[in-house]
């Protein structure tokens, strides 16, 4: 939205005091605007299709590190440097599952889709890749990286 904000110039649009400061160099969709301004939002979605691997190798690097530093590089989980359990199980347990922020991402991206995919069809398909690379990797994190979510009951329920 800030490339769109950004590029728009709204300087014949109502009311003049807010659309005074709208003064890109496009006022409406054009070939222009699709080199300059498509490009970036394809870009975007490049990058969404490759930061679910990213996220996925610095994860298990970081965690692989911290265990390596707390074990004196034995990688042994018996042989550690911390003296509570909950210091322990910081390192060893994993992270949580932040299904917010993945809903959110996802989102963001079905949003770009949607909105510029009807005159670029290439970012359908992007989209679509992007989605399922971080599907891929989020099942591959939470089979081996995060916790196990709070058990629940019916408490919640009633």
């Amino acid at each position: 939205m800030v490339i769109l904000i950004v590029s728009a110039n709204l300087s014949e649009h109502e009311p003049k005091g807010i659309t005074k400061y709208f003064n890109g160099p496009y006022y409406d969709y054009s070939t222009r605007w699709y080199t300059s301004v498509g490009t970036k939002v394809t870009i975007t979605l490049v990058i969404e299709t490759i930061i679910p691997f990213v996220r996925l190798f610095k994860t298990i690097v970081v965690g692989r590190f911290k265990m390596c530093y707390d074990s004196r590089g034995t990688m042994d989980r018996y042989k550690t440097r911390k003296t509570s359990v909950i210091a322990y199980k910081e390192v060893y347990a994993g992270g949580d599952v932040e299904i917010h922020l993945l809903y959110a991402e996802t989102l963001k991206i079905v949003y770009c889709a949607m909105l510029y995919g009807l005159c670029m069809p290439m970012l359908f398909p992007l989209a679509a890749l992007s989605i399922a690379s971080k599907r891929f990797i989020q099942r591959i994190l939470i089979g081996w990286h995060y916790r196990m979510p709070p058990s629940m009951d019916d408490r919640m329920t009633r």
